[in-house]
C-alpha cells in the first residue's frame, strides 16, 4: 500500500537500516522510487524488479501523516 512520498527503508540481515528511498509511483507489481547511489548517483528504480533491492526491503513508511 506505498504511496508516493512514503519512504522505503533497507536493511541487511543481521544489521540495521543502511539505505532510504522515496516513493514516487506504485502500481500492482511496481514500486518505483527516487535514491541515490553511490555507483550511479541519484536514479529512478522499480525496487520490485531489482534482485538487489527487493530482498532487503525492511519497511514502508509514510512519514508526513
Amino acid at each position: 500500500d506505498a504511496r508516493p512520498g512514503d519512504l522505503v527503508f533497507y536493511k541487511k540481515p543481521g544489521s540495521g537500516v543502511f539505505h532510504v528511498s522515496v516513493v514516487v509511483q506504485s502500481k500492482p507489481g511496481e514500486l518505483w522510487v527516487i535514491h541515490a547511489t553511490s555507483s550511479k548517483g541519484v536514479m529512478r528504480q522499480d525496487i520490485l524488479a531489482s534482485t538487489y533491492w527487493k530482498p532487503k526491503i525492511y519497511q514502508v513508511r509514510n512519514v508526513l501523516n
